[in-house]
């Protein structure tokens, strides 16, 4: 290999290195904060999804709680909302 040549093929080297290190470093942190969003997407959509709104009767609603479980129903289609747990069943 030519003298002359080798400083430069070190120079090109090193250059080709720091230049492929932050495209590389570049993408992981794309792909970090792509994946924020979709963990924050989702905790919106489990938000949007808690609560679920049951008609029984013309005068009578129950809105349910998907996470704790629990349940308001409406007193014969007043204002008056009353908070109640759900009532355990046995699985035969």
């Amino acid at each position: 290999m030519n003298k002359n040549l080798l400083p430069l093929s070190i120079m090109f080297l090193g250059v080709c290195l720091v230049i492929s290190s932050f495209f590389i470093s570049q993408s992981l942190k794309f792909n970090g904060d792509k994946e924020k969003i979709q963990i924050k997407q989702s905790e919106k959509l489990k938000l949007q999804n808690r609560y679920e709104f049951i008609k029984i009767t013309d005068n009578h609603y129950i809105i349910f709680d998907r996470h704790s479980g629990d349940y308001w129903s409406q007193d014969n289609g007043l204002d008056n909302w009353i908070k109640q747990k759900p009532n355990p069943t046995s699985s035969k």
